[in-house]
């Protein structure tokens, strides 16, 4: 079973990693509340299929989520 860790958050946004068995995450994850603006789209070139996610955010929210990252990786 795994378990959200929060990494950081706010009104609206929560930036986290699940964690099962190692407490360094392999994945992370990001939930916005009503972004600016969100895009997905999906485009196959020669039998590839590439899918992408566009989302806007203030640059404050990344800016958060930006130095927790770092702080929690020991890199900032």
């Amino acid at each position: 079973m795994s378990m959200k860790v929060s990494i950081t958050s706010g009104d609206d946004f929560h930036f986290y990693h699940e964690e099962l068995f190692d407490p360094q995450p392999k994945s992370v994850f990001i939930e916005l509340r009503n972004p600016a603006s969100l895009k997905v789209d999906r485009d196959t070139y020669n039998g590839v299929v590439t899918e992408y996610v566009w989302v806007e955010m203030p640059a404050e929210v990344m800016d958060q989520i930006a130095k927790d990252w770092l702080q929690m990786r020991g890199l900032g």
